[in-house]
C-alpha cells in the first residue's frame, strides 16, 4: 500500500517602509512547499519527449521546497 501523506508549510512575510511621498522600501521573505504530483509518485515508465528519456515514478519522493528573499 503506497499511501503518502504530506504536511505542507507555506510562509510569507512582507515589511514596507515609506521613506517619503515618492520612495519606499519593501522586504519580502517566503518559504513554499509543494508535494510531488501523482505521476511523479506513481508513474511507471513516463516518456518525456523533450529530452527523449523514460522516467519511473517513486512513492518515496520528498516535498519540493523553495525559499525567496526580495
Amino acid at each position: 500500500n503506497y499511501t503518502s501523506l504530506y504536511n505542507i508549510f507555506n510562509f510569507s512575510a512582507n515589511i514596507s517602509f515609506e521613506l517619503d511621498n515618492q520612495s519606499e522600501i519593501d522586504l519580502t521573505l517566503s518559504r513554499i512547499e509543494r508535494e510531488p504530483s501523482h505521476l511523479k509518485n506513481f508513474g511507471f515508465y513516463i516518456y518525456n519527449i523533450s529530452d527523449n528519456s523514460i522516467y519511473i515514478g517513486s512513492p518515496n519522493l520528498n516535498k519540493e521546497k523553495s525559499y525567496s528573499v526580495n
